[in-house]
């Protein structure tokens, strides 16, 4: 089995952290985009078990909550009977931040249909 070595997912790691595209991360790193979609991944699920595990019982005296709005694949008006309304189209990413020292508290992504709440 191909294992990817740590110091080229560090690398694969920091590249996406900057800003760089999936893309320009694989001809960076020389991967294929499919190995940096992979780390990805990885590094997002490990995240997010760290922040389940660490981020708990905030003191927090005041919490914004604020949405950003992105689309999927295609806009939500141009979505074809196709295509699978959960996964495409508009998204939204909704954040819960503690307002004194900025800590995010929780996120949720998710459709604007009152059923995405956060946790």
């Amino acid at each position: 089995m191909n294992v990817t070595p740590m110091e080229k997912q560090i690398q694969i790691v920091k590249a996406l952290a900057e800003g760089c595209s999936i893309r320009s991360t694989a001809r960076m790193a020389d991967v294929e985009h499919k190995t940096v979609m992979r780390v990805l991944l990885r590094t997002g699920n490990a995240c997010a078990r760290l922040l389940d595990e660490r981020i708990q019982r905030v003191p927090a005296r005041f919490v914004e909550v604020d949405e950003i709005w992105t689309f999927v694949f295609k806009k939500e008006q141009r979505l074809a009977d196709s295509d699978d309304p959960a996964e495409r189209g508009d998204q939204y990413v909704f954040v819960g931040i503690e307002a004194d020292t900025k800590l995010v508290i929780s996120h949720c992504i998710g459709k604007r249909d009152g059923r995405t709440a956060l946790n």
